[in-house]
């Protein structure tokens, strides 16, 4: 049953189109790490040395988002530019929270 899933999944999507999804959540990821330190004054070893993880843990939750868009057949590239910029954010945030 999985299997027919996912060949439907991925016959529908071509490798151009994941790909250009899957650079789009990075993007999403980056703008939002070039505003933080901008903003915030921070330098990337400082950076990654005080949001390390939870930067980490945006990076695979928004691949497992984009999957699930993938599941659901989105393809335009805004939402998956958005699940990565999101992600970063709510995670820092949360990050900051439990501090």
């Amino acid at each position: 049953m999985e299997e027919a899933v996912l060949s439907g999944l991925f016959s529908q999507l071509t490798s151009d189109k994941i790909g250009f999804a899957m650079l789009a959540t990075l993007a999403g990821l980056f703008v939002h790490f070039g505003k933080k330190v901008l903003r915030d004054g921070y330098e990337w070893a400082s950076y990654w040395k005080t949001q390390g993880v939870s930067s980490l843990m945006s990076i695979v939750g928004s691949m497992g988002s984009s999957y699930a868009l993938f599941e659901t057949g989105e393809t335009q590239m805004l939402a998956f530019f958005f699940i990565g910029y999101a992600a970063d954010s709510l995670l820092n945030k949360a990050d900051k929270v439990s501090a």
